[in-house]
C-alpha cells in the first residue's frame, strides 16, 4: 500500500470517532508526526469527546426535568382549590329579646351609636361572647337597666364577630367589656370603676346631675375630701361653662368613686364694676384653698390638669384593678398604710365607717393645729349624726303603704303640710345616747318606739303617734289649674321623686343595709392630733370595699365573712414586711388608740396564716391533716404561721425547714430530693423536717426569705444561730446531707451519719463505718482535752461518762456491728448526759 493511501485512510479514520459521529476536536493531526503519537493523540481525543457526551446528556436531562416541574406547578395552580377556611360561627344575642337592652350582636357600631345619640344619655356595652368579665358583666347590665330604662338608654355591641364593623374598629382591644356613656352630644364617657350594679347606677345618676349649684362649700367639705367649685357666667353662649362641664365629665371619667365635689355657681355676664365677668375656678381641700390662674387658658385639658395635679386628700377610696395595679402602690411603697375594709354602697346616703375614717384622718394629719382643719373635722361630725337622723326619716317614709296624695284646687301657693315626716323630725335632739344606733330598720312602728324612747325631754313630741302615719293622708295646695292626669304637675313630680328616692334607698338596703358607728355620740374620745408629724411612721389612710375586694384582705390572714359588719382595720408596711390586724371593736377610740400604738412601736407584728382562712379565690393545701407515714409511704409535716415557732423551738430538736411557693417552677424537683433526705434520717428522733408556703404564710421577718425555694436549718435551742442553705451550692441530696451534718452537734451528726449507713445502699460499707470510726476517734480526742481542761470533780465525772459512751461506739462500728439496739443505747445514754450537762 502506498504511502498517500496510509495517509488518507488515517484522516478518514481519526475525523470520526468509534460510534462514527464526527469528531471536531481531533480533526488536525500532523501528517508528519510518528505513529505512536498519533495513537497517543487519538485516545486523549476519544476521552474529550465521551466526557462531552455525557455532559450534554446531563444538561438535557436536566432541562427536561424543569420544564416537567414547571407544567407541573402549573397544573396543580389551575387544578387546587384555594384554601379552606372553616367559617366563623353565627352571630347570636347576647341579651335576651324581652330585656331593655338594644343588643347589636353582628356589631352594627355605626347604627348603636346614632341610636345613642338620639337619648338624652345612652349607656353602651362592648363586649367579647367568650369573655369571662363580659358574661360576669351581663347580668349587672341587665339590672341596671331594669332599674334605669326610663332614664337612660342602654345597648350593647359585639365587638368580637369576625368581619363585622366594631371589630374591625376595635381589633386591638385587650380588655372587655368597655362600657361607655354618650350624652347627646359631646364625646363618650368611660365607666371605670366595678363591673356591679349598684355603682354603675350611682356612675349613671353622677352623670345626670355632674355638680351641685351651691356656695355652701363647708356642707360639701363635710362629704368629701375635695370640693371643686366654678363661678362663672352660664348664657346661651358661654364657651366658660361649656369647658367646665366637660371638666366635670372628664373627671368623672378619672374617679369612679365620685369622692370629688364639683359645685358651680353661676352670675351675671357683667360684674358690679360694669365689667366682663371672669371665670373663678378653686380647688378646696381639708388644709388650703388653691385658684386657677387667670392668666391660663381656659380648656378642658388644661382645667383637668390643673385639678389632677394639686389634689391631695387625707383619706380615699381606692379600686385597683384586675392586672397589676399601681394604685395600691402608690400608697404603699412610700411607707406604711392603713387599710380600712368596709362595705361600699355608692346608692347609700351615707358610708359612715367611712366617713369616722376621715374625722380620724383629719385629726391626725392636723400637724400645725389648723383652725381650718379642726371646723372640717367637727363637720364631719355633726354630718355623720345629721346622716344618722336622715336615715331614720327615709327608713319611715318609705316604710308606709299605700300611700296617696290628693290635689284640691286653691289660689295659693302649693306647700308641703307633711306634719308628722318633717315637724317631727325638726324637733328631734341631735344628742342622743349610744343605745339610739339603729344597725338594721325593721318596720315603722319598732323606729317609732326607738324614736319614742330615745327621745330628749326638752323635746316637744307632736301630737299625732305613729299608729296614725299609715292611714295619714297628705294634702297639697296648688295654684296650677291644670287636669289631674297631668305627670308633669307639681304633686305628680314630688310623688315621683318620692318613689324613686324610696326606690333607691330600697335597693341600697337590699345591697347593704347601712350601719352607724356605737361611739357616733360619745364625746370622750381619744386624742391623736398632729400625730402624723411627730415621728417617722407616718400612715396613708386609705379605705378599700369589703365586699369587692375581700380577697386582698384573705391574702392579709383576715377573713372578712366572719368579722362584725364586714370590717376590719390593718395596717401594712412594706418596706419591714410586715403586717398588723386590729382585733378590737371599730369605734373610733379604738382605731385612734390602734394607731397610736402603731406610731410608738407598741402593736405585736401578725403573723397569720392564709391556711386557715376560707377562701374562694386562692388555692392552699389544707394544713390540720396529720402526717402518718403508713404502709411504706412517707411524709413530712406543713407548717403554717400557727405553729411555725412552736416547730423550730422544741427542745434538743434541730428543725429543717422547706421553703416553698405554688408559684416557683424548681420547687417541685427539689421537693423530692428533700423528701428523700428526710425519709434517710427519718429513724434520728431528734432531727425533724417540715415544710412552709412562703406566700400564703406571714412569718416574723427574721425567718420570712426572699427567694424560693430555701432551706433553713435551725439548731436544737439556738434559733438565733438558724443558716440558711448556700445560694450558690446546688440543692442536691448528698449536698443537702453534708450541709445538715455540718451544722449538727457531734453525738446528734454521728448518730445521723450512723442511720445512713444504715438505711443506704452504698457501694462500700467499709468507706461508711471508716468514716464513722474517724468521726468518732475526732470526737474523742476533743473530749478529753475537755476532761483535761475541767476544773471540777462533776465536770470530769460527765465528761469521762460520755468518753466511755463514744468509746463503745467505736468498738461497735469496728466491728461493722449490726446489734442495732446497743448503738441506740449508747445514742440514748449520750442524748440524756448532753440534757444533763445543759441544766
Amino acid at each position: 500500500m502506498s504511502s498517500a493511501n496510509t495517509v488518507s485512510n488515517l484522516e478518514d479514520t481519526t475525523s470520526l470517532d468509534r460510534n462514527g459521529h464526527e469528531n471536531n476536536d481531533c480533526d488536525n493531526v500532523s501528517t508528519g508526526t510518528s505513529n505512536s503519537n498519533i495513537e497517543q493523540e487519538n485516545t486523549a481525543c476519544e476521552v474529550y469527546s465521551v466526557r462531552k457526551k455525557y455532559l450534554s446528556i446531563m444538561l438535557n436531562l436536566i432541562k427536561e426535568i424543569l420544564i416537567m416541574a414547571l407544567v407541573a406547578i402549573t397544573y396543580a395552580a389551575f387544578k387546587n382549590d384555594p384554601p379552606k377556611i372553616g367559617k366563623s360561627p353565627a352571630a347570636y344575642r347576647f341579651f335576651p329579646e324581652d330585656s331593655y337592652i338594644a343588643d347589636w350582636y353582628k356589631g352594627e357600631i355605626s347604627d348603636a351609636i346614632s341610636q345613642a345619640r338620639s337619648a338624652d344619655i345612652a349607656f353602651v356595652m362592648f363586649y367579647a361572647p367568650w369573655d369571662a368579665e363580659c358574661q360576669h358583666a351581663r347580668k349587672e347590665f341587665q339590672r341596671v337597666a331594669k332599674y334605669m330604662h326610663q332614664e337612660v338608654a342602654f345597648a350593647a355591641v359585639n365587638c368580637w364577630q369576625p368581619g363585622s364593623e366594631c371589630k374591625t374598629h376595635y381589633s386591638k382591644v385587650n380588655k372587655w367589656p368597655i362600657l361607655i356613656a354618650y350624652p347627646s352630644h359631646g364625646r363618650g364617657v368611660q365607666y371605670s370603676g366595678p363591673l356591679i350594679a349598684v355603682h354603675m347606677m350611682k356612675f349613671l345618676k353622677k352623670l345626670m346631675a355632674p355638680f351641685t349649684r351651691t356656695k355652701d362649700i363647708f356642707s360639701l367639705l363635710a362629704k368629701h375630701d375635695v370640693v371643686v367649685a366654678a363661678e362663672l357666667y352660664a348664657g346661651t353662649h358661654s364657651r366658660e361653662y361649656i369647658t367646665f362641664y366637660e371638666t366635670t365629665l372628664r373627671l368623672l371619667e378619672r374617679d369612679p368613686f365620685q369622692e370629688i365635689a364639683v359645685s358651680v355657681h353661676t352670675h351675671s355676664f357683667y360684674d358690679e364694676y360694669g365689667d366682663q365677668s371672669v371665670p373663678i375656678l378653686s380647688l378646696h381641700m381639708w388644709n388650703e384653698t388653691l385658684f386657677y390662674p387667670i392668666e391660663e387658658e381656659w380648656t378642658v385639658e388644661s382645667l383637668l390638669q390643673w385639678i389632677t395635679k394639686h389634689v391631695h386628700q387625707v383619706t380615699t377610696w381606692i379600686s385597683p384593678s384586675g392586672a397589676k395595679s399601681l394604685n395600691l402602690a402608690n400608697y404603699l411603697q412610700p411607707g406604711p398604710a392603713l387599710i380600712f375594709f368596709t362595705p361600699k354602697n355608692p346608692l347609700a346616703i351615707h358610708s359612715d365607717f367611712h366617713s369616722m375614717l376621715r374625722e380620724v384622718s383629719l385629726e391626725y394629719n392636723n400637724c400645725e393645729g389648723n383652725p381650718l382643719t379642726h371646723i372640717i373635722q367637727k363637720t364631719v361630725r355633726m354630718e355623720r349624726r345629721a346622716k344618722y337622723l336622715e336615715q331614720l326619716k327615709i327608713t319611715a317614709e318609705c316604710s308606709m303603704q299605700n300611700f296617696k296624695i290628693q290635689k284640691m284646687i286653691s289660689p295659693h301657693l302649693w306647700s308641703n303640710t307633711s306634719y308628722c315626716l318633717e315637724k317631727r323630725y325638726e324637733s328631734e335632739s341631735t344628742y342622743f345616747s349610744e343605745s339610739n344606733m339603729v344597725h338594721y330598720y325593721g318596720g315603722i312602728n319598732n323606729l317609732c318606739l326607738k324614736l319614742l324612747k330615745n327621745i330628749d325631754e326638752k323635746t316637744v313630741m307632736p301630737s299625732k303617734n305613729c299608729s296614725e302615719i299609715n292611714t295619714h293622708k297628705m294634702i297639697y295646695k296648688t295654684s296650677k289649674l291644670t287636669d289631674m292626669s297631668d305627670s308633669k304637675s307639681p304633686e305628680n313630680l314630688r310623688k315621683y321623686q318620692r318613689k324613686e328616692s324610696c326606690r333607691s334607698f330600697l335597693i341600697a338596703q337590699k345591697y347593704r343595709p347601712l350601719v352607724f358607728s356605737s361611739e357616733l355620740y360619745n364625746t370622750d374620745r381619744f386624742n391623736i392630733t398632729g400625730l402624723a408629724c411627730k415621728t417617722n411612721r407616718t400612715l396613708s389612710l386609705i379605705s378599700m370595699d369589703s365586699l369587692y375586694y375581700h380577697h386582698y384582705a384573705e391574702k392579709l390572714g383576715v377573713d372578712l365573712s366572719k368579722m362584725h359588719d364586714n370590717a376590719a382595720v390593718v395596717i401594712l408596711d412594706d418596706k419591714m414586711e410586715s403586717h398588723y390586724i386590729m382585733s378590737a371593736a371599730l369605734t373610733e377610740s379604738n382605731l385612734k388608740s390602734f394607731i397610736y400604738n402603731f406610731t410608738y412601736n407598741l402593736l405585736p407584728r401578725s403573723m397569720s396564716s392564709f391556711t386557715t382562712v376560707v377562701s374562694q379565690n386562692t388555692h392552699s393545701y389544707p394544713s390540720d391533716q396529720p402526717c402518718a407515714s403508713e404502709s411504706g409511704k412517707f411524709c413530712i409535716n406543713e407548717v403554717t404561721s400557727n405553729n411555725f415557732l412552736e416547730t423550730i423551738s422544741q427542745d434538743n430538736i434541730a428543725v429543717i425547714v422547706f421553703y416553698y411557693s405554688k408559684q416557683c417552677s424548681f420547687c417541685n424537683g427539689i421537693s423530692h430530693r428533700f423528701l428523700n433526705v428526710a425519709r434517710y434520717l427519718s429513724p434520728v428522733d431528734d432531727i425533724q423536717f417540715a415544710r412552709i408556703d412562703g406566700d400564703l404564710n406571714l412569718l416574723p421577718w427574721e425567718f420570712t426569705m426572699d427567694i424560693y425555694p430555701t432551706i433553713l436549718f435551725v439548731p436544737p435551742n439556738k434559733k438565733s444561730e438558724s443558716r440558711v442553705f448556700p445560694v450558690d451550692l446546688p440543692i442536691t441530696e448528698p449536698n443537702l446531707i453534708g450541709f445538715i451534718l455540718a451544722n449538727l452537734e457531734s453525738a446528734l451528726k454521728l448518730e445521723a451519719m450512723w442511720t445512713l449507713c444504715e438505711n443506704t445502699k452504698f457501694t462500700n460499707i467499709s468507706d461508711c463505718y471508716s468514716s464513722l470510726r474517724l468521726q468518732t476517734s475526732s470526737v474523742i480526742d476533743k473530749l478529753l482535752q475537755r476532761w483535761r481542761l475541767s476544773s471540777t470533780a462533776h465536770d470530769k465525772s460527765t465528761a469521762l461518762s460520755i468518753i466511755y459512751h463514744f468509746h463503745e461506739l467505736q468498738t461497735l462500728f469496728i466491728q461493722h456491728s449490726t446489734n442495732y439496739p446497743s448503738v441506740k443505747y449508747h445514742f440514748n445514754k449520750l442524748k440524756l448526759l448532753r440534757q444533763t450537762a445543759k441544766r
